[in-house]
């Protein structure tokens, strides 16, 4: 993996990233789907050699500008708010 790309990712390409995630999920229950993304989050830290925390990070100051979060995913939020089954 190129940090240097993960690092400069582009929000659009992370969204639309996210979106899929949210997809490919979206019929499972809401344990399934905590299990299932944690554990694909873990490993692919595992598979690319990046601290869970450093992927946190880098993905948190995508997420954000000036401590608000960017657009593209409020709409990835609402996405999921309408997809996602509750608790």
């Amino acid at each position: 993996m190129n940090r240097d790309r993960f690092n400069n990712i582009a929000v659009g390409a992370a969204s639309t990233a996210s979106m899929a995630v949210i997809n490919a999920l979206q019929d499972y229950t809401p344990e399934r789907q905590m299990a299932g993304i944690t554990a694909v989050f873990l490993l692919a830290c595992q598979h690319h050699g990046i601290s869970p925390q450093d992927a946190f990070t880098v993905t948190k100051n995508c997420m954000t500008y000036a401590e608000k979060t960017r657009p593209e995913f409020k709409a990835v939020a609402a996405y999921m708010q309408g997809e996602w089954k509750k608790s």
